[in-house]
């Protein structure tokens, strides 16, 4: 509930498209060889859409916004960095964002670094498993290019967790995961 006294914390799904099929996620039909479902919109909202639904007054009311998709993933989001620097860098907003991290290059993901450093900002990587069992459920992820990326962020200053869904295909690689994790930071 929105009080005068409260700061808010905001949840915010960006869009409704990801770059992956995993089989238990909402936006796909896994009857359909977890092809997205017949009820997405393809729908991303745009920086001049965040600039519309939250006032500069509603802003200085927010003590972070959470990123995450349910039915998408935020950084597939055609205007995310623009979204990022405008509550980061203009209204000093941190944001939390949740990703599996296998889209997009390296640059891109060390210019969210820059975009984000200053700020109590950090990103949620969605890993489940190693090389050889991410794929399993975070279908569609190129294990590569998903270490690189999560390394060029965080060698370019961004903070970052891993957060790993365990499953009986993966639970041997939880040790290793954490030792990997350890050593890109």
């Amino acid at each position: 509930m929105f009080t005068d006294d409260k700061p808010y914390k905001i949840h915010w799904e960006l869009t409704d498209i990801c770059n992956l099929k995993c089989p238990m996620c909402p936006r796909t039909d896994h009857n359909n060889h977890c092809r997205p479902s017949g009820n997405l919109k393809h729908v991303q909202f745009s920086l001049e859409d965040v600039k519309q639904t939250l006032p500069q007054q509603f802003l200085e009311r927010i003590k972070r916004i959470d990123f995450c998709g349910n039915f998408g993933d935020p950084c597939m989001a055609r205007d995310f960095h623009e979204i990022c620097t405008y509550l980061t860098g203009i209204n000093r907003i941190p944001v939390m964002i949740s990703t599996n991290g296998a889209m997009r290059r390296e640059d891109w993901w060390k210019q969210l670094a820059i975009t984000l450093s200053g700020t109590d900002s950090w990103i949620a990587f969605h890993i489940d498993g190693l090389e050889d069992t991410n794929h399993f459920y975070r279908r569609g992820a190129n294990w590569d290019q998903l270490m690189k990326n999560c390394s060029a962020f965080i060698s370019a200053g961004g903070r970052a967790e891993w957060h790993f869904l365990v499953f009986d295909h993966n639970k041997h690689q939880i040790e290793r995961a954490r030792s990997i994790a350890t050593t890109i930071g």
